[in-house]
């Protein structure tokens, strides 16, 4: 099943144009078109999730975009595997019985106050949120702060989102 920006902008209640911006951002390039083919891009389920991701950790988690850009290549491999990637909704995902996935990425910020590079990102796959641990690196210095993201709702939340409007 494809979908539109315009449709998938208005099952998220996301500005059309913030959801095409992030498309182009966080998307490998439309294989119908280009920019102004005169093709409207047509998105499987997977391209809208990880539309929605990908905004969720600018936006509300405020990370930059090449960091998300960064986070997306690190963890795709990690979501392809549990199957967030499929190209329409897992029904394995959606039992009251799965799994419930979080991420926990650890920012260690740099002399500078800021990410210094990217290999300052580490990222923490658990199953179950009461599983966080403690607030140390491998290294064990100090993580200056971590940010949680709740992969199987935001996943929810896409699926109920599309199911409603279509």
């Amino acid at each position: 099943m494809y979908f539109t920006a315009r449709k998938l902008s208005e099952a998220f209640k996301i500005k059309n144009s913030r959801w095409k911006r992030w498309a182009r951002e966080f998307l490998s390039p439309d294989p119908l078109g280009g920019y102004q083919s005169g093709y409207s891009r047509q998105y499987l389920f997977k391209d809208a999730f990880t539309v929605v991701l990908a905004g969720h950790l600018v936006s509300d988690l405020k990370f930059s975009v090449p960091v998300v850009k960064k986070i997306l290549t690190d963890i795709n491999p990690w979501l392809k595997e549990k199957g967030f990637l499929d190209p329409g909704p897992n029904p394995d995902l959606l039992s009251s019985r799965a799994t419930k996935h979080v991420l926990k990425i650890d920012i260690c910020m740099g002399s500078i106050g800021a990410i210094s590079a990217f290999s300052d990102l580490q990222y923490t796959f658990l199953a179950e949120f009461g599983s966080l641990g403690n607030p140390l690196s491998d290294k064990g210095n100090p993580v200056c702060f971590s940010k949680i993201v709740f992969i199987s709702r935001l996943y929810s939340y896409c699926v109920q989102n599309l199911l409603q409007s279509t």
